[in-house]
């Protein structure tokens, strides 16, 4: 459950993913777990598995399907996990108005980038 949206906000967007360890190398581009835009900001909370089908979904983890990814890292690896919730000025329109497998994490900034109003994060370690 979220509140305090900012004024002048017309739609959310959501994206859950953490940055990989990476060992000689800087990685760029997190791995996601959930991307979702088109939130109507009179929406406050998501249920589990967003049995609503609220906003439009991006693709899952492994960009075969869209949706939400549970985080689970491997073995005793440990990853800080970020929820990264944007307040919008509009909508994307460059991005897709259905659920979209072909949408990324860069796909889904670039189209946001230029109508964040505000964003906050949690991070969690799992």
């Amino acid at each position: 459950m979220w509140q305090g949206v900012p004024e002048g906000t017309e739609s959310l967007a959501i994206g859950m993913y953490h940055y990989l360890r990476a060992t000689g190398e800087t990685v760029n581009l997190p791995s996601h777990y959930w991307l979702l835009w088109n939130v109507p900001v009179t929406i406050s909370e998501i249920p589990i598995g967003n049995p609503g089908s609220i906003g439009i979904e991006g693709a899952d983890k492994d960009g075969r399907d869209t949706g939400y990814t549970p985080p689970c890292s491997p073995g005793a690896a440990l990853h800080d996990y970020t929820t990264t919730f944007f307040a919008l000025a509009g909508s994307p329109h460059s991005l897709p108005t259905h659920h979209d497998p072909m949408t990324d994490w860069a796909a889904m900034i670039a189209a946001i980038d230029n109508r964040i109003i505000a964003s906050t994060e949690l991070t969690f370690v799992n």
